[in-house]
């Protein structure tokens, strides 16, 4: 009978150490580089701990790439690929070029946002601050196309920071959590979703499947798909965003 010690099972977490060093490299990555959306979607990964805030599997890059993650996927934890969702798209403020349709229905969105007393967004999330930490999570993929979509949502609890996850049909809450909280390993350098702009997002979403809504969005996509201004990856929220506030602005005045 050997005289060795049990061997431990082997833990479906990363080490502490292997998280730490990939947070160093990625902070020593960081330094002095530009505000864009590839800073803002490495930070949101330290932040989100590498995985999706929802699902909470992990970026699938990130575990390929890093030793102790790795472990973890092959000892049973999930990985998947993610993404940078941004709250307000980032395609509001990149690529509006003077007297274009596009700068149109950008300004319609500020315009409507101030109407309803969101005075200082603009200026908040004007060019590349609309990548800021604030405005982005890391999300699964599928997830992130049912965010942009509309079909998603976070409603605020009594909690900071806790939300109850919504869907305007239950077919989206399918082995999904009832509830996301989020959370981060430092509150001034890694900032948390600000609560007022997924409450903005979750009053579109609402709104958007009122009665009538829908064709009236379909009808912008087609306009807006003729003219080719839609972003490059196909990502429609933009256009859903600004068909939904100036339906909001007429029912407004």
């Amino acid at each position: 009978m050997s005289n060795k010690g049990h061997t431990p099972a082997p833990s479906s977490h990363p080490s502490r150490r292997s998280v730490d060093d990939l947070v160093a490299k990625i902070k020593d990555e960081l330094k002095d580089a530009p505000q864009n959306h590839q800073t803002a979607k490495k930070k949101a990964l330290i932040r989100d701990g590498f995985k999706c805030v929802v699902t909470k599997v992990y970026d699938r890059r990130t575990a390929e790439e890093n030793q102790g993650m790795g472990l973890a996927v092959i000892n049973g934890m999930r990985s998947a690929p993610t993404e940078c969702a941004h709250i307000f798209p980032e395609s509001i403020n990149s690529g509006v070029t003077p007297g274009s349709k596009k700068e149109d229905y950008a300004a319609t969105i500020w315009a409507v946002l101030e109407l309803f007393g969101h005075r200082n967004l603009k200026e908040r999330l004007n060019g590349a601050n609309i990548h800021r930490l604030d405005n982005v999570m890391t999300l699964e993929r599928s997830v992130h196309d049912d965010f942009d979509r509309l079909k998603i949502y976070f409603t605020a609890t009594e909690v900071p920071h806790k939300y109850k996850f919504e869907a305007v049909r239950e077919f989206f809450l399918a082995e999904r959590p009832g509830y996301v909280t989020f959370s981060t390993p430092d509150a001034e350098q890694y900032p948390l979703p600000n609560p007022t702009y997924l409450a903005i997002h979750a009053a579109c979403a609402k709104v958007a499947h009122l009665s009538g809504a829908a064709e009236h969005i379909e009808e912008i996509l087609r306009r807006m798909e003729d003219t080719r201004v839609l972003a490059e990856d196909g990502r429609s929220s933009d256009v859903l965003y600004t068909a939904i506030l100036s339906s909001m602005r007429a029912v407004a005045v």
